[in-house]
């Protein structure tokens, strides 16, 4: 359809009201010339330059008439021109600390404040968990999977046990104010808390901002922490990482980096637990983009649902510090519109006998790493960084993995993936190491009325 140009009676068109930048961003580059030449004089001087500077595209100047033009290139000269010379400042100002003996000293007493004895490690607090063996507060978190893998639904039901202090799945939370950043689908969401709220008897205590916060956004994320501070949030959960990082390169460490330090920001200052909800990568078992993500996060959890059904695995990939979490086998159920998360079955875990040594369960939890990609001997060897001298040894654990049918070959390569009673396995080793944690209930006891 056309797009037609409509103006006062002086041609002039008036300006939009409110504009989502970081969408109108990214929907911007998929207009036709004209459609975006009629987008930009709508915008009013101020909006144009808020647009100008989130696309970050100088190409955008090109639609501009022509004094338009030249006003805003020369004001990119002049913004580079300051950063240039505020650069120079500070590395003049560096360099003169250094080559003084008290600017030396001043320097090296600021960095020596935060440096600790190692009696002094002994007074940094324990992490407090808010939900126990999964999520700490001061942590930063991410679960992730494929579309329609229900993730969301995973992430809700998290926030809504932590806000009302209730268990979840068993486990004993910490009741904490949680803020949730609906990015996508609100209306959805609304179904969602109902259905929750229907199943437990209750209203949740969860507060939600029906729209994307952009992290990357010096702006917007000063808001955020200043509410979240201000309010005693300790829990604030993105959904999704993609809708909240528009115009950031997904693959690009050095951006992602960015984000990493804004998040770092914002669970410093608040103390909070930060999660995000994330989409898996096409070669599965990780999340999707830069892999800074990687040495990050303090935890990582994987969404996996079972073709045509409601069942999904809830997999934890990864936890700095602590045994890692019992993996989850949950089943929807419709309430109301929309539907909620049960464990599956109403009996109890069916207790698996650990038929593992040590080392064996290093090489499996190695090999279960890899997901359906699956590893070879020499990458498990890696993974584990054995040196030249127990690189032999592994193979011999691979094949009493594949005695127990723990693990399996995948068909016409080199590589091992984990099996389901390898992942039991797994899950029993954890068990065990959590076994004595107050808080944890292992026959998943449900929750009081």
């Amino acid at each position: 359809m056309p797009v037609t140009e409509t103006g006062d009676q002086n041609g002039h068109v008036p300006a939009l009201q409110g504009i989502d930048f970081y969408t109108l961003a990214a929907v911007f580059r998929e207009l036709d010339p004209e459609a975006q030449r009629i987008v930009l004089l709508g915008l009013n001087r101020g909006q144009a330059d808020e647009f100008a500077r989130i696309a970050s595209g100088t190409d955008l100047l090109r639609h501009l008439p022509d004094p338009e033009r030249e006003r805003r290139i020369a004001g990119e000269i002049a913004n580079r021109e300051d950063m240039e010379e505020a650069a120079r400042r500070f590395l003049e100002k560096q360099k003169r600390l250094l080559t003084s003996p008290d600017g030396m000293a001043a320097l090296a007493q600021e960095f020596g404040a935060d440096v600790l004895t190692s009696g002094q490690l002994d007074d940094i607090p324990e992490p407090e968990p808010i939900i126990d063996g999964y999520l700490d507060k001061g942590s930063l978190v991410r679960i992730f999977g494929p579309p329609k893998s229900l993730k969301s639904f995973i992430a809700l039901s998290m926030a809504c046990a932590v806000a009302s202090g209730l268990r979840w799945f068993g486990f004993r939370t910490e009741p904490a104010r949680v803020l949730y950043v609906v990015a996508e689908g609100v209306r959805g969401t609304r179904k969602r808390v109902r259905a929750w709220e229907q199943e437990h008897g209750r209203q949740t205590e969860v507060r939600f901002y029906p729209r994307a916060v952009q992290i990357g956004d010096p702006d917007q994320q000063r808001r955020l922490i200043a509410y979240a501070r201000t309010y005693g949030f300790e829990f604030v959960i993105f959904d999704t990482q993609a809708r909240c990082t528009v115009g950031v390169k997904e693959n690009d460490n050095t951006e992602m980096g960015v984000i990493i330090a804004a998040l770092d920001a914002l669970k410093d200052v608040t103390g909070a637990c930060v999660m995000l909800v994330h989409h898996s990568g096409t070669e599965g078992g990780r999340g999707r983009g830069a892999t800074a993500w990687d040495g990050a996060v303090d935890a990582e959890f994987e969404v996996r649902r079972d073709e045509g059904s409601m069942r999904v695995a809830l997999v934890t990939r990864f936890q700095k510090d602590v045994a890692e979490a019992v993996d989850l086998l949950l089943e929807g159920h419709q309430v109301g519109d929309s539907l909620v998360f049960r464990l599956r079955g109403d009996a109890a875990p069916v207790a698996v006998e650990v038929i593992v040594t040590g080392k064996q369960a290093m090489v499996l939890r190695a090999i279960s790493e890899y997901g359906e990609v699956g590893v070879s001997v020499t990458g498990i060897a890696t993974a584990l960084g054995l040196g030249a001298a127990e690189r032999g040894k592994c193979g011999t654990h691979v094949s009493a993995l594949l005695k127990k049918e723990l693990i399996k070959k995948i068909t016409g390569s080199a590589r091992y993936e984990i099996t389901y009673a390898g992942r039991q396995q797994l899950d029993a080793l954890s068990r065990a190491a959590v076994a004595d944690r107050p808080g944890h209930v292992q026959d998943m006891i449900e929750e009081p009325e």
